[in-house]
């Protein structure tokens, strides 16, 4: 079985954070120190638990991390055998590798379904095929050459022709016009004499 990547990112909201009286407390470095720290045991998981060693971890000044590692600090993580880490990231962390289980997991049954479904038409058309079961024609998939076309699509390719031809045509506005002069009857030539000279 694959193992699967850890999830790249965490969910912070910036809002939730700024308004909580916790963080609001903490002076700049104080903060810078807080977000370096959890970015680490994201990456990480643990970081050293002493200002000594988390100094060198973090590749910054042994005096700046002492002196900015305070109690408000502190609260954002728990010990655990010399290490820190930071809870509500591990929160997040199990939530994301359980969803993403999940949703490997529902892939491969829906694709086994697919699959499953695939296989039972191609078995049931080789064997209508070679005569070997009786199948419903309604049932019966045909499988169609790349140039051919089945009778509904034939049938709407025609139907569309027609349509276009009719659209096509110069006349086709003038229809009705030109059926109601089809129903006249001509005019009389010896009549239209008499009216021309006034009798």
């Amino acid at each position: 079985m694959t193992k699967m990547r850890p999830p790249p990112a965490y969910q912070e909201y910036a809002s939730d954070t700024l308004t909580n009286k916790q963080f609001r407390l903490l002076s700049l470095p104080e903060r810078g120190l807080r977000a370096t720290m959890r970015m680490e045991c994201w990456a990480n998981g643990t970081i050293p638990c002493s200002a000594k060693e988390l100094a060198l971890f973090l590749n910054l000044s042994p005096a700046d991390v002492q002196r900015n590692l305070t109690n408000g600090v502190l609260s954002y993580f728990e010990e655990h055998d010399g290490n820190l880490s930071c809870p509500e990231l591990e929160e997040q962390r199990e939530r994301l590798m359980a969803q993403r289980a999940s949703q490997t997991t529902g892939g491969k049954k829906g694709g086994q379904t697919t699959q499953k479904k695939y296989r039972h038409i191609q078995v049931v058309n080789e064997a209508s095929l070679e005569g070997n079961l009786e199948v419903d024609p309604k049932a019966k998939l045909k499988v169609l050459r790349r140039d051919e076309k089945n009778r509904e699509e034939e049938s709407r390719e025609a139907e569309s022709r027609e349509e276009s031809s009719v659209r096509k045509s110069p006349m086709h506005e003038h229809t009705k016009w030109l059926a109601e002069l089809d129903d006249i009857d001509p005019p009389d030539s010896n009549e239209y004499k008499k009216k021309s000279r006034g009798d």
